[in-house]
């Protein structure tokens, strides 16, 4: 593998299959090929994924016991020996790992062997345990542990301004090591296509509205809200039909509620789909939806006065403003707040089924303006949100925290 010159090598660490579903794996595939394609050597070690060959990144297979409460344990456990391995034969500029409560041995041996380790944390963690219902003695003991990796950690990049409040609420500042960079998308994957062809490809009938979903089906995603918004929308657009374009734990209790409300023709609950299938669902619509609710709110910097922060980053809208399509989301600063910042969508408030449906209604009646709004998002993805802006962004933070040798490097958490 040929590192470009001015590339680096970097070792990326993640404890799942980044070939799956999800955004968490599509996030990681969009950071490898874009770093990749920049010209820097890239060696992924995670279990699963198989390396492409046109990818440019080097694979790592890390074992894992595939069972409910190992998987990450066993990869923490198992993943050291490659690593050291491969450090001895292949020194990095920087390891990049996003976070896992057991990677104690690898920040340990990272530090042992002076390779920069730069942890990646996509959720406020504290709230994510509250959400979860973790007992007190649970939380306090990942507390702990969260902070131990913070401190032996070089760097700490965060993907949405309320997890770095949490981390500095619990933890100080930790000398200036915390940045904030969005997630992207992949807008070559994720782009304009004409409604009528997606939805012959997906064996759609072609006429009629299209609203779609697509993501994890979890409690905070407001799937039980879109389900009785259905029930108004079809009052007033009764040719519509809802697509969900996912799986997850929340699935029977959303297919519970439709069949409960006899709404069943007017949903299609299509399952994991590829990510281009999952452009396919988004371009075959007339309006997308990411109707976040209460649970989807970080505890960290919330101001009555304004719109709270997401404990996470909502990466599904910048998949729908992508593919040019407008968006109807929740009132979270990231969301509600952004999309109606750029003219390319509608905020409502989480979990009020009224106001999903008739903002639903709204967009579908007036088709010019949804167009207008889908315009506008795929024109903000492009100019802020690409992976390409973002990889730049993360590799400036990482010059910063491992600069080449011979140099001196003051470290400075502010990306330009």
């Amino acid at each position: 593998m040929n590192r470009a010159p001015g590339g680096m090598r970097i070792f990326y660490i993640a404890h799942f299959d980044c070939a799956g579903a999800g955004g968490h794996a599509a996030h990681v595939r969009g950071c490898l090929d874009e770093l990749a394609r920049q010209g820097h050597e890239v060696w992924l070690f995670a279990s699963g994924r198989k390396r492409r060959a046109e990818s440019g990144v080097r694979f790592i297979p890390i074992p894992q016991i595939r069972r409910p409460g190992l998987y990450t344990v066993s990869f923490g456990l198992l993943c050291w020996l490659p690593f050291l391995w491969t450090v001895i034969r292949r020194r990095p500029r920087v390891a990049y790992s996003r976070f896992f409560y057991p990677m104690p041995p690898l920040a340990l041996l990272a530090r042992l062997l002076r390779v920069p380790l730069v942890v990646e944390v996509n959720a406020d963690l504290a709230h994510e345990r509250r959400v979860h219902r973790h007992s007190p003695r649970r939380q306090s003991f990942e507390n702990g542990l969260e902070g131990w990796i913070y401190r032996r950690a070089e760097g700490i990049v965060v993907v949405a301004p309320a997890i770095a409040d949490s981390i500095r609420a619990r933890f100080g500042d930790l000398s200036g090591k915390i940045v904030t960079i969005p997630n992207g998308v992949d807008t070559i994957l994720f782009h304009p296509q004409d409604a009528a062809e997606c939805r012959r490809r997906l064996g759609l009938a072609t006429e009629g509205h299209y609203v779609t979903f697509a993501g994890a089906f979890q409690r905070w995603q407001g799937l039980r809200t879109l389900v009785q918004a259905a029930e108004y929308v079809l009052r007033f657009v009764p040719n519509t039909v809802f697509l969900l374009a996912g799986d997850g734990p929340e699935r029977e209790s959303i297919e519970t509620s439709i069949a409960q409300l006899g709404l069943q023709r007017h949903f299609v609950l299509a399952g994991w789909r590829t990510p281009q299938e999952s452009s396919d669902y988004i371009g075959a619509s007339d309006v997308c939806v990411a109707p976040y609710g209460s649970l989807a709110a970080s505890s960290a910097s919330q101001d009555k006065e304004t719109m709270p922060l997401m404990s996470r980053s909502p990466m599904k809208n910048l998949s729908y403003l992508a593919c040019g399509r407008p968006v109807i989301t929740s009132s979270f600063r990231e969301a509600g707040g952004f999309v109606q910042s750029i003219d390319a969508g509608l905020s409502v408030p989480p979990e009020d089924a009224a106001a999903l449906g008739s903002a639903i209604v709204t967009l579908l009646q007036d088709p010019a303006r949804a167009r207008r709004m889908g315009r506008n998002g795929r024109r903000a993805v492009e100019e802020r949100f690409s992976w390409a802006e973002i990889i730049r962004q993360i590799v400036v933070y990482l010059d910063r925290i491992a600069p080449r040798r011979g140099t001196s490097g003051q470290r400075d958490a502010a990306v330009s």
